[in-house]
C-alpha cells in the first residue's frame, strides 16, 4: 500500500492536462528541433551576406580598373589615323619597290647590249695566257667579221669598240 500511496501523491501533485498546456509542450518540443537548423541558416544567411559585400567590393575595384584602363587606351580615330599611315607607307615601299626592279632591268638590258657590243671575248683572253697576239683573230674576238670581208684595216678591228 505504500506504494499505491506515492503513485497517488505523483498523480495528484501533477498539474491536469489541458489543451493549453499540450499546445505549450509541443511548441518547445518543435522550437527545440528546429532552433539548430534556424541558428544554422542565420548563420550561412549572414555568411552569405558577408560574401555579397565582398564581391560587390570586388565589382567596384575592378569597375574602376577597368575605367582607368578604357581612358589610356588610344582612341579609335588614332588607331584608324595609324592604319592609314601605314597604308601609305605600304604603298610608297611597293612603289620603291617596282622602281627598282625597273632599274634593275633596265642594269641588265644595258649589260647584255655591252657584252654583245664587246668585241674581245674576255673569257677566252683571261683564261689563255699569252705572250702575242693568237693566230686566228676569230677564237679571241667575237663578231668580228672575216679578214676577207672587212673594208677596214686590221688595226681596227683590234680597237675597241666606241
Amino acid at each position: 500500500p505504500r506504494s499505491r500511496h506515492r503513485h497517488s501523491v505523483r498523480a495528484r501533485a501533477r498539474p491536469p492536462v489541458t489543451m493549453a498546456t499540450s499546445v505549450e509542450t509541443l511548441s518547445q518540443g518543435v522550437q527545440r528541433v528546429l532552433a539548430p537548423a534556424v541558428r544554422e541558416c542565420d548563420k550561412n544567411v549572414a555568411s552569405c551576406a558577408g560574401a555579397q559585400t565582398d564581391l560587390t567590393a570586388h565589382i567596384d575595384r575592378l569597375s574602376h580598373e577597368l575605367e582607368i584602363l578604357v581612358a589610356s587606351m588610344p582612341e579609335v580615330s588614332s588607331a584608324a589615323k595609324h592604319a592609314a599611315r601605314v597604308r601609305t607607307i605600304k604603298g610608297r615601299v611597293e612603289s620603291v619597290a617596282a622602281r627598282i626592279a625597273s632599274a634593275k632591268e633596265r642594269v641588265r638590258a644595258l649589260h647584255e647590249e655591252a657584252f654583245k657590243m664587246r668585241r674581245a671575248n674576255l673569257v677566252k683572253v683571261a683564261a689563255e695566257p699569252m705572250d702575242e697576239l693568237p693566230e686566228n683573230r676569230q677564237d679571241m674576238y667575237r663578231g668580228v667579221p672575216e679578214p676577207s670581208q672587212s673594208d677596214d684595216d686590221d688595226d681596227d678591228d683590234e680597237a675597241p669598240a666606241p
